[in-house]
């Protein structure tokens, strides 16, 4: 089947958006663990997120330039302020913004926003939670849909596949109908294989164990949680946002 007949199709990273842009309407970033778990949370109380590359030294500043307040990387935050776990973000006011440390997908959305394609590609927050919901709003958005995996960074920089963001990938190409690619496929299979054992995958997975070795055992939990979300977060004038119909 040729490339450009394909409509679902799945990759990793920034560069992956750059590889698929020609091909695709719709882009759907995953971060399971934890940036879009948590993104799916917050635009679920009314709120809206930015995801910003987090920098000690410039974050303040940068929030206070957004009129956001600032959610701060769980390593720094203190015991009941906001920070990168979902679990800190219940109970968020409608209408607040927050700045959000999530880099990979903050990257991944300046790529897709700067595709240099005629008509920019809409881009949507996917998780395990939300995966229905997203899959059928991305299905009224665009025939093309590109599922982007965040993954995790190496030591050095590198992107690290991360298995979390790949049964999340699944779980929306499961619910999609179309022509898949065979990384969508893929994807899908191992949803599949790992379906009646999500919270267990996750919690093997190498950031899951991270996480629950530093105490975030509940959110790991939370973010397996399969179509509990029926909100789709939409990137809209710079922020997400839940998508309205």
């Amino acid at each position: 089947m040729a490339k450009s007949t394909l409509e679902i199709r799945c990759d990793w990273g920034a560069d992956g958006v750059a590889a698929l842009a020609p091909y695709t309407d719709v882009f759907i970033v995953v971060d399971v663990l934890l940036a879009t778990t948590a993104i799916d949370q917050a635009v679920s109380q009314g709120a809206a997120v930015i995801p910003f590359l987090y920098r000690a030294d410039t974050a303040d500043v940068f929030a206070k330039g957004q009129r956001a307040f600032l959610a701060r990387p769980k390593e720094a935050a203190d015991t009941g302020t906001y920070s990168d776990l979902p679990s800190s973000l219940v109970g968020l006011a409608p209408g607040v913004r927050l700045a959000l440390p999530a880099a990979d997908v903050a990257a991944i959305v300046r790529a897709a926003s700067t595709t240099g394609e005629e008509v920019q590609p809409t881009v949507l927050a996917g998780c395990l939670r939300n995966a229905g919901a997203v899959a059928d709003t991305a299905r009224r958005m665009g025939r093309r849909i590109s599922i982007i995996c965040a993954g995790e960074r190496w030591p050095r920089g590198g992107l690290r596949p991360a298995v979390e963001d790949l049964l999340g990938a699944g779980a929306i190409a499961h619910r999609l109908e179309g022509s898949q690619s065979p990384e969508a496929l893929a994807a899908r299979a191992a949803f599949r294989a790992a379906w009646d054992s999500l919270p267990r995958s996750l919690a093997g997975s190498a950031t899951g164990y991270s996480l629950c070795r530093s105490g975030y055992t509940q959110d790991v939990t939370d973010a397996a949680a399969l179509n509990v979300s029926p909100y789709t977060p939409v990137f809209i004038d710079g922020v997400f946002r839940a998508a309205e119909w």
